[in-house]
């Protein structure tokens, strides 16, 4: 489907306003009303938002915001999405229905992210937490299948550091991410998931727009709700990098293959290799 501005079979409006407390600090109310030109159903929203955005030589970037809304929300919005399989680049297009998690219902969404670059370092923290809590009956929870609360909470680490020592670049990673949810993207169930990275990436400049990559990463996995989903991976992998200009748009392209051993604990394990070919556009 286009990207079209609006939703096909919507119609409504949404006034919002702000203002500036500080150079750094922003704080905007608003209200979504929204109706489905085909069904009778609606999408009504009370929101505030808070945001700061701070950056210091010294202490990095902060950013943070906090959104409150009241939502009243009885549209569908059937999603194709991609689900990995717990490999580098495996899984399949998946067609989503839409829980409806909002159709009377308090929801908090908050995010901390703070950056620092050192030098060759760099130094990224993450958290975000969303929040929904049902306004309706248990009775009326209870027919929809609803819980009375739902929650989101994730935090990402990153380190990695940059050298480049004659014609190569290296960068050796770490990566370490936690989530915390009442129901994931794919399944309603709880879930509680921690794993650990550990890459080194190597490159190389061979024309002016292009360059080859090449790297090992290790992968640690482990489902804190279902031990028979923990696993750890090695994965080495060979790119070659491409940037152009192309009718106005900026375009990467990138050819390369990849070996990938799984290793599962209640399962075989498993040896992937794969060639890809994968093109970005953008402005």
């Amino acid at each position: 489907e286009p990207d079209f501005p609006y939703k096909r079979d919507h119609q409504g409006y949404n006034i919002y306003g702000g203002v500036d407390v500080t150079p750094e600090i922003t704080l905007s109310v608003g209200m979504l009303r929204e109706e489905l030109i085909s069904d009778d159903r609606r999408n009504h929203s009370n929101y505030a938002l808070v945001t700061v955005d701070t950056d210091s030589p010294r202490f990095g970037r902060l950013r943070t915001f906090w959104m409150g809304q009241q939502v009243k929300d009885d549209i569908p919005d059937l999603l194709l999405q991609w689900a990995p399989d717990n490999s580098l680049r495996g899984g399949e297009l998946v067609r989503l229905a839409d829980p409806l998690l909002a159709r009377d219902t308090w929801i908090s969404q908050s995010f901390v992210g703070h950056s620092l670059q050192k030098g060759p370092w760099l130094v990224v923290n993450k958290v975000s937490h969303s929040y929904y809590n049902q306004r309706m009956s248990g009775e009326r929870r209870d027919e929809l299948g609803l819980r009375g609360i739902d929650y989101f909470f994730g935090v990402v680490d990153k380190v990695s550091y940059r050298r480049k020592i004659g014609r190569f670049v290296f960068e050796p990673r770490w990566k370490s991410e936690y989530t915390r949810q009442t129901r994931g993207l794919f399944s309603a169930g709880r879930q509680s998931r921690v794993s650990e990275m550990l890459a080194t990436l190597v490159e190389t400049k061979v024309l002016s727009g292009s360059k080859v990559q090449t790297g090992v990463e290790y992968l640690y996995s482990n489902d804190l709700e279902d031990d028979a989903l923990d696993f750890n991976s090695l994965t080495v992998a060979l790119q070659f990098i491409t940037d152009s200009n192309y009718l106005g748009y900026r375009m990467r392209s990138l050819l390369g293959l990849s070996v990938e051993h799984q290793d599962f604990k209640e399962r075989e394990a498993r040896t992937t290799n794969q060639f890809f070919v994968t093109i970005y556009a953008g402005l």
